[in-house]
């Protein structure tokens, strides 16, 4: 099953101010776009690979779901069957015959109507950014910040990603990358193995031999906690430089210790 979980009623005869079980539901922790354009929002949804099917097989298509996310777009009177199907990691998209509705995963449950003028192209792509669904390059909409809960939603979901969105703080990020290398803050050590191709490949002078290069005693967690920072925040090379001079016994600090020519 899909983590991520799109679900997408076409309802032309639908209207969101009526009364109903189902719609009742819906406008409690819906957000609401009474001028919403939805014209041509079908095709959007198969060009984001859509599985098309009735208000019967939304809860069949979600389980055969391959991938780490799926969009589903039922027609008709399949509002009831969207909202049950529908769990925590599940988006609902209404699109009636005048204006729309968000429901569900990311989206604010009190935002309320929204006062925005929106099109087909618009809800396409917030619904692409909140399931995590690709789009191509014709792809003209502007994301619908307004009905989300957190409009840096993507941002929170890389790690390090709101340390360098400015420049001047980018040198901080990596200096603090590195300190989860070299400083030690828990007494428990665990060793890890180096991989042996380094030390074969090697052919620089006054490098340790594949039989002196077998473990390297480090902090438990830092250095793959480290190395993981820094290739979130784009920062590969240097952060693997750092990783080889530590192994190699080349960076010394308070809690590393040179003992034969390898870092204790």
């Amino acid at each position: 099953m899909a983590e991520k979980k799109a679900i997408l009623v076409l309802a032309d005869a639908l209207d969101l101010n009526a009364s109903g079980e189902a719609l009742d539901a819906l406008r409690k922790k819906a957000a609401l776009l009474p001028g919403a354009d939805c014209a041509g929002l079908a095709d959007l949804a198969e060009k984001l690979g859509a599985v098309k099917t009735d208000g019967s097989g939304i809860q069949a298509a979600l389980d055969g779901a391959r991938g780490d996310s799926v969009l589903v777009m039922a027609e008709g009177d399949a509002l009831a069957a969207a909202l049950e199907a529908a769990d925590r990691r599940t988006l609902v998209v209404v699109a009636a015959g005048r204006g729309a509705a968000f429901y569900g995963m990311a989206i604010n449950a009190k935002a309320g109507t929204v006062e925005r003028a929106v099109n087909a192209q618009d809800i396409a792509v917030t619904i692409a950014t909140i399931a995590d669904l690709p789009v191509d390059e014709s792809c003209t909409g502007a994301i619908i910040y307004q009905v989300m809960k957190n409009p840096n939603l993507k941002l929170d979901e890389i790690p390090g990603a709101h340390g360098m969105r400015d420049p001047a703080r980018q040198p901080r990020a990596v200096g603090q990358a590195r300190l989860r290398l070299m400083k030690a803050r828990t007494q428990d050590d665990i060793r890890f193995r180096v991989n042996e191709r380094m030390a074969e490949k090697s052919s620089r002078p006054g490098i340790p031999g594949r039989e002196d290069f077998s473990y390297v005693s480090c902090r438990r967690k830092y250095v793959a906690v480290g190395i993981s920072f820094a290739l979130s925040v784009g920062q590969r090379g240097r952060i693997s430089n750092s990783a080889s001079k530590v192994v190699k016994g080349e960076a010394h600090g308070p809690d590393t210790e040179r003992t034969g020519g390898t870092a204790a």
